[in-house]
């Protein structure tokens, strides 16, 4: 897959997710009628909210992969874009797992930093391993 292909498949993402999104915040209640949570709406939302940001952050990882090919975990710019999806993943499950701390009240600014430390060791971890 080209970087063309890759941008135009995270773009085409991001315009669905962001459509379901709206149509989601804006008519779907995130409560029953018995008071009781809607899991359906929000697991759509949570799954959503996982390709809206995976695909942000595919556009994103590829862009920065231009400026800066150390980000690629190699020293020198060979466009490869495998790593901008697998780091556009790793920070949608950021997002995703921030999202859910905040949604049971664990979003404590320990947790946040904690998350984000995991998916950027996760990242080195996986750099390092599959190195050319």
């Amino acid at each position: 897959m080209t970087r063309r292909q890759t941008a135009g498949w995270a773009i085409f993402i991001g315009v669905i997710c962001s459509a379901i999104m709206g149509y989601l915040l804006l008519t779907t209640p995130p409560y029953l009628a018995d008071g009781q949570l809607n899991m359906a709406a929000l697991l759509l939302f949570f799954v959503v909210l996982f390709g809206l940001a995976a695909s942000l952050g595919i556009l994103i990882a590829l862009q920065m992969h231009k400026r800066w090919p150390a980000l690629t975990g190699r020293p020198f710019y060979k466009p490869d874009p495998i790593i901008a999806i697998r780091q556009g993943g790793l920070f949608a499950l950021a997002v995703v797992t921030i999202a859910l701390l905040a949604f049971f009240q664990l979003a404590d600014l320990a947790f946040v930093v904690v998350v984000i430390l995991l998916i950027v060791l996760f990242e080195t971890f996986l750099q390092s391993r599959f190195h050319d």
